[in-house]
């Protein structure tokens, strides 16, 4: 999907958004007469010409992990990369406004690392990832089953301990790749698992692996903690404040799920690409690194940040009302920026294919690729995971094709539903619960009545008659999780 009304042919895909910015405009200045020892200084300002943005859905939530469907956005910065030789680039990461500006300092930086890693093949750091975990976001327990999966061999399920298959899995890698098979996950199979998996999905248009070399970034790699070159914002610059309301509301256990998601576009990955020959000497840049803390990024924010940063009456999102960053450096790097001025919402489907309906994982169809398309978009490629789950995201008002075991589905997102009572509303919910295809008349007939039967055997102890009884309908609407 193609954007003009921002930037100049802003790209918008599943996961994320590129584009060049907007040309400034003129600036007028005043100076004085210059005499042989006299004259006047004119500073340009680091003005950035284009930026990519990752998306959330890119990352598992609370993880700095870059998922096996970021290639896409990664072939689109190679591209923007190509048609603006020379420019500088510095990597900025976001979190969104829970937990605390010290843990989301660390964790929106080692979401920046990952990129900047992933770019320029650096796989130590990558290793100082896997080896430091940061909260929730603990790279040993998927990096390497993730990656396995991904490559083809068949590790245990991304997240579950590490067995027989995982060292086999090991095993065979290190065969595959000229290293001892030992089976255990050590630093020089973990640098060449990273190195591969990087090359498999940072690629360009033309299916070749690219890199950034460290000195085509804006301070050069010249610092230690990477200073210029990529940084953490930590919860600083959302680019959607909750209302007072919705913050009460999504604050309890029960909602938690509902808050993340809705939470999901403040969680992001950001390049910003400035003008050829720009550089900045570490010392002298605004951002610190997590070591320097974020009270040094304080000292950047608006004088009315402490307002900027509460939940107020109405919701605010940034494109509209341009007072949701509390970093004043930024908010000027991202104000006239595509990245940041289009917000991209959607609504997230995920379908689990099963072997037959109504069972438990153990009936997940794992490792099934799929790809599906929004709005004229570019094929969006998957692949099941252990749970069977294919995750598609759709644009409010919009459908999707899924393309999957060879078959085409046309799917869209229902925006209200008949009460579970009534018999159209069972015949949706079964279509959701995958005993049911086609059209949901609101009669019943034979194409009700078998997956009625079929829900009712599945779900003891119903009475297994194939009618819509009271007890049916509940126990449908139960297990759909309303």
């Amino acid at each position: 999907m193609a954007d003009s009304s921002s930037g100049r042919g802003s790209l918008l895909t599943d996961g994320g958004i590129s584009g060049e910015h907007p040309s400034p405009p003129g600036y007028t200045i005043f100076v004085g007469p210059a005499t042989s020892d006299e004259y006047n200084t004119l500073r340009a300002q680091r003005t950035p010409t284009a930026c990519w943005r990752l998306e959330d859905i890119r990352f598992e939530f609370d993880s700095s992990f870059i998922a096996p469907s970021a290639a896409e956005e990664f072939k689109n910065l190679a591209s923007l990369i190509r048609g603006l030789p020379g420019a500088p680039l510095s990597v900025f990461g976001h979190a969104d406004p829970v937990s605390n500006d010290v843990y989301n300092k660390e964790l929106s930086e080692r979401r920046a690392m990952a990129v900047y890693g992933m770019l320029t093949r650096d796989t130590d750091m990558w290793d100082k990832l896997y080896n430091k975990a940061h909260g929730g976001d603990d790279w040993k327990k998927v990096a390497v089953q993730t990656i396995l999966l991904d490559l083809g061999y068949s590790p245990d399920a991304p997240g579950t301990d590490k067995g027989a298959k995982t060292s086999e899995a090991l095993k065979n890698f290190q065969g595959d790749n000229g290293l001892p098979p030992t089976g255990k996950e050590d630093k020089t199979t973990r640098a060449k698992l990273f190195l591969v998996y990087m090359d498999k999905h940072c690629k360009d248009e033309s299916g070749n692996p690219f890199k950034v070399e460290k000195k085509d970034f804006l301070a050069q790699g010249a610092d230690k903690d990477g200073k210029g070159d990529y940084q953490g914002c930590s919860e600083f610059n959302p680019v959607l404040m909750f209302s007072k309301e919705e913050d009460k509301e999504y604050s309890k256990p029960e909602n938690k799920e509902k808050r993340n998601a809705e939470n999901a576009p403040n969680r992001r990955v950001l390049i910003f690409m400035f003008r050829p020959k720009s550089y900045t000497i570490p010392n002298l840049w605004p951002c610190p690194s997590v070591k320097e803390g974020v009270e040094l990024c304080k000292k950047r924010f608006w004088s009315d940040a402490k307002k900027r940063r509460e939940f107020q009456e109405n919701r605010r999102e940034y494109h509209n009302t341009k007072d949701t960053f509390a970093c004043r450096f930024y908010d000027r790097l991202g104000v006239n920026s595509p990245c940041e001025n289009i917000l991209l919402t959607f609504n997230t489907v995920d379908l689990i294919f099963q072997r037959y309906p109504g069972t438990e994982a153990a009936s997940a169809i794992q490792g099934l690729e799929y790809e599906y398309t929004v709005a004229g978009s570019n094929p969006i490629k998957g692949t099941t995971g252990a749970d069977g789950k294919a995750r598609i995201r759709i644009p409010p008002g919009e459908n999707a094709e899924l393309k999957i075991m060879g078959t085409t589905y046309q799917v869209g997102v229902l925006s209200t539903i008949e009460p579970y009572n009534k018999i159209e509303g069972m015949q949706k919910r079964l279509n959701m619960l995958g005993y049911r295809f086609g059209l949901c008349s609101g009669k019943m007939g034979p194409g009700t009545e078998y997956p009625v039967l079929d829900f009712q055997a599945d779900n003891a102890p119903l009475k297994v008659d194939g009618l819509p009884s009271a007890n049916t309908q509940q126990a449908i609407r139960d297990k759909v999780g309303e």
